[in-house]
């Protein structure tokens, strides 16, 4: 049933240009594929609870998607839940960020699925906030970017790598580290806390130098109190951060003598208060 999802929503929706509309950003790509991956998971639990019960098939679900995670134990933390949200919050995603209405015969509307796939999900926040997306038009935010910061850690830098980890990455920087294989997983703010609410973007971007490397993450948020909330509560600062208004950024790895040169190219035109629609 929920490969057959795929075969028919992809004859419907042509599921690889779905996702193309990502355009590289993994944050994007992650929340576009709980909308996949959601829809299949409705489904399954759909024919799971007619042929052997709700609660057998909360039961079967938990314990594939248990299994899953362990095969992942060896993971990061952060791959670890993006490889399984999209199974799990992507089923609360379609129903509103309300599983429980699942128990009470409310069902997932297949008009909801439509608009879903008609106005794609913009990030994971999306995911975690389901309120926001289902209750209005999605609003639009600037995606962030930031100059090749190579040139600025001097003669033999490159960069090797640039993208977005979303509120789900900021969360486990922020250090939201509860098992994903316990019940509670299908309630999206269980995935997520207080310290990394309120962003409005992300972006990071990774230079090596032969065996050195270092990796700049910048953070936007709605408000200066909600970026202290980050900054305050993040695991391992690296070796300089700092906070510009709304914007906070992090450097790791072999900065050195480099951190503050790097720090003024990064925030190069950046505002300090909160975007302006």
């Amino acid at each position: 049933a929920h490969e057959l999802t795929h075969a028919l929503e992809d004859q419907n929706y042509d599921l690889v240009a779905v996702q193309r509309k990502a355009e590289g950003d993994a944050d994007r790509a992650t929340a576009i594929r709980s909308l996949i991956e959601g829809s299949a998971m409705v489904v399954m639990f759909a024919f799971l609870s007619r042929e052997q019960g709700q609660n057998e098939a909360r039961a079967k679900v938990e314990q594939s998607q248990t299994a899953r995670a362990q095969r992942l134990k060896i993971a990061p933390t952060f791959t670890q839940r993006s490889v399984v949200l999209p199974y799990l919050l992507g089923f609360s995603f379609l129903l509103h960020g309300k599983p429980w209405d699942w128990a009470f015969g409310n069902g997932v509307l297949i008009t909801d699925i439509a608009k879903a796939y008609a106005n794609l999900p913009l990030s994971t926040r999306e995911i975690l906030h389901p309120e926001q997306y289902w209750g209005g038009p999605s609003e639009h935010r600037e995606r962030l970017k930031l100059p090749d910061l190579s040139t600025a850690l001097g003669k033999g830098w490159s960069k090797a790598a640039e993208g977005s980890i979303g509120e789900l990455g900021l969360s486990v920087l922020a250090g939201s580290r509860d098992p994903i294989e316990a019940s509670w997983a299908l309630f999206p703010t269980r995935w997520t806390n207080e310290a990394s609410t309120g962003t409005t973007g992300d972006v990071f971007q990774h230079c090596v130098n032969g065996t050195r490397s270092m990796t700049a993450l910048l953070t936007r948020w709605e408000t200066q109190r909600d970026a202290h909330e980050f900054e305050t509560a993040l695991v391992n600062t690296g070796r300089y951060y700092t906070q510009f208004g709304v914007n906070i950024l992090v450097l790791a790895g072999d900065v050195e003598d480099r951190g503050e040169a790097v720090a003024l190219a990064a925030l190069q035109g950046a505002d300090y208060g909160p975007d302006k629609e």
